[in-house]
């Protein structure tokens, strides 16, 4: 009801006993499919993201109800049960009680940390330690962190002591329950560069030798560059003559060449530090923010935040396909955000449809609650249960048709399209097929011929008229020999097993 997207499963039997396909659908209708939760997972070793997992962040461990406007109000854990999540991510605390209950509900749980940790627990904060300078000797802070009320001075990546401030945290955090580690703001130095830092005596240190290894002779001459050679005394030079004056572009890059590799040091120093700590290999999350230039790869999985912008068809495949696979990294999404802590109709929409979207082409976008947004009072959304449960429900209720899955075009060597017509312009189909080397599924492991799945979305929706049945045509010559398990299956005489309101017509399916 209320515009909400129906689901509805249908499997087709071939000539085949064991082989048959299974098409799974999100329809974009009237109507809600009922949802139920499926068993709860076996016990997590380690946090990196399965295909059917939903995910829900909560900035604290909120034990009185919280909401939004117009929103329910609820726990955490109240939401996570709501919402059908099967984890829990990106949390800031190091409260043991927190992850206790966390685990008597089957919640596996990561918290966070991050680049901006104060010196102590002490309040108002202070950020002395290690911090990131400025070519002018001051401390740095985020231009999106500027209006916060108490505004939080960046650490730098290269200061032994913000390491140890950072070691301290993470294994206080591992120390109280946490699974896994997440790291907001992880590109350190290498984002600092950009806003300011960092000329710190730590950094001039170690950069010098850096730059005498790594710019040529010329450019050593041109600037004077000797083993007592010191950045920020040459720029402050320089600007006193020019306040105008930027760094050439060879030494300028050599610099941030050296933060670059300065952030990738501090992430491998980090995992060295929390392994110890834990006395296990923990994962690592990072907010990249969908990208994956280093240091991200050196993270586990990536675990961003999305812009409305940002949630169309095209981009939402570099999102959780094409970036990630280029780097084998599973990434993990915010709903598409904007800056209002209420959502329009056409935000939800927007939102339903790139849950729905993601999931389909192997992505995971994180339950729409307790989402940060990127205004200077930093408001939280908190979404209604009704508005994205049922999609999160179906996901949980059907964990073993995305469990283990990818992207049936990477085994179709011929190249063909495997849906060849729809009546519908804006309706995208994403094959998926089961690739046993994974053996993540109990039910498919050890099938002879696991379902194939098939994903529609419908991106025009609620456009589409109320009532108008979907015809989708199936190219038999691309599914066969395309299975990830080796063998093919033919669509020559498929008939309906069951589905409701649904008919074969050779190789069309009308729904």
């Amino acid at each position: 009801t209320g515009g909400m997207p129906a689901m509805a499963w249908l499997s087709f039997g071939s000539l085949g006993r064991s082989s048959w396909l299974a098409l799974l659908l999100v329809v974009w209708a009237a109507a809600v499919a009922e949802a139920c939760l499926a068993d709860s997972d076996d016990t997590r070793t380690d946090m990196l993201p399965r295909l059917s997992d939903v995910t829900m962040r909560s900035l604290s461990w909120h034990q009185t109800p919280v909401g939004g406007p117009g929103t329910e109000k609820m726990t955490t854990f109240e939401a996570a049960k709501a919402f059908h999540a099967n984890r829990i991510d990106w949390i800031y605390t190091t409260d043991p009680n927190f992850f206790a209950n966390a685990s008597a509900e089957d919640l596996p749980a990561s918290a966070t940390t991050n680049a901006n940790l104060p010196d102590d627990d002490s309040q108002p904060p202070k950020y002395d330690i290690g911090r990131v300078y400025d070519v002018h000797g001051n401390k740095v802070v985020a231009p999106w962190m500027v209006a916060w009320k108490y505004p939080p001075f960046r650490g730098c990546a290269n200061s032994p002591d913000y390491r140890a401030l950072m070691h301290k945290k993470v294994a206080d955090i591992l120390r109280a329950g946490s699974s896994g580690i997440q790291h907001d703001d992880a590109g350190m130095n290498k984002d600092a560069i950009k806003f300011g830092g960092c000329y710190c005596q730590v950094c001039m240190t170690k950069f010098t030798p850096f730059a005498l290894q790594n710019l040529n002779t010329t450019s050593l001459s041109k600037y004077n560059i000797t083993a007592s050679w010191n950045f920020q005394a040459y720029s402050q030079e320089q600007l006193a003559k020019d306040p105008s004056w930027k760094a050439p572009a060879d030494l300028w890059g050599v610099f941030d060449q050296f933060q670059i590799e300065s952030s990738e040091e501090y992430v491998r120093d980090l995992r060295t530090a929390a392994n110890l700590a834990a006395g296990r290999n923990v994962t690592l999350s990072c907010n990249n923010g969908g990208h994956w230039e280093s240091p991200y790869p050196l993270f586990d999985f990536g675990m961003g935040e999305m812009s409305a912008v940002q949630a169309t068809p095209t981009n939402l495949i570099s999102l959780f396909v094409t970036l990630p696979s280029a780097v084998g990294r599973p990434q993990i999404m915010t709903m598409p955000k904007r800056k209002e802590p209420t959502a329009s109709p056409e935000d939800v929409v927007l939102t339903q449809k790139t849950i729905a979207f993601s999931y389909a082409v192997g992505g995971t976008v994180m339950v729409p609650w307790d989402i940060y947004l990127p205004w200077p009072s930093a408001p939280r959304f908190f979404g209604n249960v009704s508005d994205y449960a049922p999609l999160y429900g179906l996901i949980r209720n059907n964990t073993d048709l995305f469990d283990g899955y990818t992207n049936a075009t990477d085994h179709n060597k011929q190249g063909l399209p495997f849906v060849v017509a729809t009546n519908l312009t804006e309706l995208w189909s994403m094959v998926r097929v089961f690739d046993k080397s994974q053996k993540c599924s109990k039910r498919f492991a050890q099938s002879a011929e696991p379902p194939t799945v098939v994903h529609l979305v419908d991106w025009d929706y609620p456009n589409t008229a109320v009532g108008e049945r979907v015809g989708i045509s199936l190219n038999n010559t691309a599914f066969t020999g395309s299975s990830a398990c080796g063998a093919g299956f033919d669509l020559d005489d498929i008939d309906v097993d069951g589905g409701r309101g649904s008919q074969s017509e050779g190789l069309t399916v009308s729904l």
